[in-house]
């Protein structure tokens, strides 16, 4: 299994952001390449970045996730410029 550009991953993040996917699905979609024992990594920056995105939906309290819409738009910002 090939892992996800940081193009890809962005992309999901941008569903987020629009709320055309749920954080929950993100971090399913995510974690499906995180534990996946046969995973090519190819490239560490975007491997980093989605391990980052698998925690996207841990939560504060019970009606408010950790990470803001703020927190995404700058891993979004900071893994496009790497």
């Amino acid at each position: 299994m090939l892992q996800p550009t940081k193009e890809q991953i962005i992309n999901e993040l941008e569903k987020v952001m629009r709320e055309e996917s749920s954080r929950e699905e993100v971090v399913d979609w995510a974690m499906n390449f995180i534990d996946c024992d046969e995973m090519e990594i190819t490239d560490f920056v975007a491997w980093d970045f989605l391990k980052v995105v698998g925690g996207l939906d841990m939560i504060a309290s019970p009606d408010e996730y950790l990470y803001s819409h703020d927190d995404i738009k700058k891993w979004i910002s900071d893994y496009a410029e790497k």
